[in-house]
Order: structure tokens, then sequence, then C-alpha cells
């Protein structure tokens, strides 16, 4: 009886549990099904349109002088004096003394050469008496026109051309006379003595090296690339109309002067195929503070903005949308992200320039706050749209 009751526990307690549950699915409160909405990102865009530029180059190069020497002597003798002024680095005028020459040699020259011109002048005065006393005899016994012998002619001639040679000997020991003194050439810079007083020179033997400081240059480097938008042939034409800014920092400070171009160098680096470009140093520009073209050093390494064709239709991006290879993203009007990678005609600190026909619809809304993850062909909202350059 027991085991019945058991029994028959057990099965109501299983019919109880199937008819629960079975209420429980029935009666279950219906729940909607997820519906998950795509993430749409929001992007800042600037429309930019092609439209003509004038086009600058930028280029560095280096100051140079055209015109450092190595000063030498034209006579030989021993330095008697040297200017105290001659030192490296220092500014002399055209011509001040800069080494003396023992003269006594080149006086005593002087003075021969001079005695020499008053004998040939003599002989001469003496070929021309006995000319005329010949001629006189002549005369008196014949008729007719003495022979060139009887008027001492050859003689004459003779010397005439001795006493040109003496005064020619004489110009020359004058001019060794005044060699002996060594002058500054030009307005420059000693860049380096080799002299001192004592020293015996001789015309082979350099004593200093001098430059010219009102007529520097800049030798700049122009790539390939550029040539075209400087209208600059590999052959030089064109340099002359070049107008340009050359800009050093010096001490903190931000120098710049005005420059011309004067010529290219007829030769290519094999290993940085660029092409030097010469330019002739102006006065300084701007209104920030000014160094005369007098106080540049050669060496120093300066920065050129050259003024390039004014005719170059381009379309400007901010450097600021440009991604790490180079590309750039732009809206499509149906919202859709397009990624660019056209070749860049220059690059400047703010903008890239691009040919104009990289907008097909005359403008571009390009990206300057792109997403995380950028797909080309993705759906972006524009949350600012920023002016345009």
């Amino acid at each position: 009886m027991k085991i019945v009751i058991q029994l028959l526990l057990i099965i109501a307690i299983g019919f109880g549990a199937y008819f629960g549950r079975q209420y429980l699915v029935d009666n279950a409160p219906i729940v909607p099904p997820k519906v998950t909405v795509p993430f749409v990102p929001t992007v800042q865009v600037v429309p930019v349109s092609p439209a003509v530029r004038t086009l600058y180059i930028e280029a560095h190069g280096t100051i140079s002088s055209p015109s450092r020497l190595a000063l030498a002597p034209e006579v030989a003798g021993r330095a008697v004096r040297v200017s105290d002024a001659l030192q490296e680095g220092a500014f002399l005028e055209m011509g001040t003394e800069l080494v003396a020459i023992d003269e006594a040699d080149y006086t005593l020259a002087r003075e021969a050469a001079a005695a020499n011109v008053a004998a040939r002048n003599a002989a001469l005065d003496l070929e021309l008496a006995n000319a005329e006393v010949a001629v006189a005899d002549w005369n008196a016994l014949h008729e007719g026109t003495p022979p060139a012998l009887v008027g001492r002619t050859p003689q004459i001639a003779a010397a005439r051309a001795a006493v040109a040679g003496a005064v020619v000997a004489e110009r020359q020991a004058k001019l060794n006379l005044e060699r002996a003194t060594l002058r500054m050439p030009f307005d420059g810079r000693i860049i380096e003595k080799t002299i001192e007083r004592g020293q015996r020179v001789g015309p082979t033997a350099p004593l200093l090296t001098i430059e010219k400081i009102d007529d520097l240059e800049a030798r700049l480097s122009v790539s390939l690339s550029d040539l075209a938008f400087l209208n600059l042939d590999l052959a030089g034409n064109g340099a002359e109309t070049l107008q340009l800014t050359l800009s050093a920092k010096i001490g903190g400070e931000t120098y710049q002067w005005a420059a011309t171009g004067r010529r290219t160098v007829p030769l290519l680096d094999t290993r940085n195929p660029v092409v030097t470009l010469i330019v002739k140093v102006g006065g300084p520009v701007g209104a920030g503070p000014a160094m005369a073209v007098t106080s540049l050093l050669p060496g120093l390494f300066v920065t050129a903005k050259i003024r390039g064709r004014e005719d170059v239709f381009v379309t400007a991006i901010p450097r600021s949308a440009l991604q790490v290879d180079g590309s750039f993203f732009t809206v499509d009007s149906s919202g859709k992200l397009r990624r660019q990678a056209p070749d860049f005609l220059q690059l400047t600190e703010t903008e890239a320039l691009v040919a104009a026909d990289v907008s097909r619809d005359g403008t571009l809304r390009v990206v300057t706050l792109a997403p995380t993850i950028a797909i080309e062909g993705m759906d972006v909202l524009v949350g600012v749209e920023r002016p345009s350059l």
C-alpha cells in the first residue's frame, strides 16, 4: 500500500510539472526581435575648388662669393712692411696697403733705366747732327737728293728704336717699383693670411686670400620637377627673370634679402639630380630685422622662396587632410567616403597642390577629420563643414 501511494505521488508531480510548463509557454510575454541599427560615423569636411594660382618654389642653398682669390705679389723681395690691418676677417677698402716689399733694387733699376733713356736720346741727337752735316756736304758737291746712307737714315732709325726700347724698359722699372707695394684690388674681407714682416716672397707664393663683400651669390639646389613651374630649362634660360626672397635664421631672428636669378651650373650631381641655380643677393626686405649684404658670410645656409608661374590651374588640399600614405578622403554627393591619391604638384607647410582635374564636378568636400577606421565607399555624416580655403 505504501509503495502504491509513492507511485501515485510521483505521477502527480510529473503531470503537474508538465502542465505547469505548458501554461508558462502559452502565457509567456512576447518580446519583439532585436533590431541592429548600423553605426554611421560623422566627419568634418572643407569644400575646395580649383583656381588659378601663382606657384612659389622653395629651394635651399648656401651663400658664396664669386670673387674669392689668392693674392700674390708680382715681384720678388723681402717684406719690409705688413699692415696692422691685415688680419683674418678684417674688412679693407680698395687701395689699402697690405704688404711692402724692399724697394731698393727696384729703385736702382728705375734710375738705371732713366739714365739709359737719356743716353739713347743723346745718341739719337748725335746721329741727327751727323746726318745734317753729311747732307750739307753732299749738297755742296752734288745736285739732287742725297742717298739714304749719306743722310744716315738707317743709323737714325736704329737710334730711334733704341730710344723706344729704353723708354719701355724705364716704364717696366717704374711698374716693378709700384708693384713692390701690394694693395687691396677691391673692397673685401681677408680670409687667410700667410705673410709676416721679414719674409721673402715671390710671384708664385700667395700671401693671403681675399674675397669681395659687395657681390655675394647664393647657390641653390632646384629639383628637376620644379623647373617647369619656374619656366627654367637645364641650360639656364629664364634664370635672369626669377625673383626670390632669401631667408636665414641667425640668433633666433629671421633675416630676409631680395635676390635675382643669374645663371645655372651646367652640371648635374649624379647622386642627387638637381639643378644648381646661382642668384645675386640684394638688399634686406620685410618688416623684421635688417642685415646688410656685407654682413653675410659665405657658407651661410639660406632658404629661398622663388616666384614661379602665375597661370597654374590647381586644387589646394589642406595638409591636415592627408593620410600617412599621402592620400585623402572626400565625401561624394550620396554621402559616401571616397579615397583619392593623386600626384601632387607641390607640397607646402599648409597645403598640397594637385592638378585641377582631380575634381570633375568643380568642388570637392575634403575630409579634414576622418573616422578611425575609414573604408572606401562607407556611409558618413557631414557634421562640420568648415569654410573653404
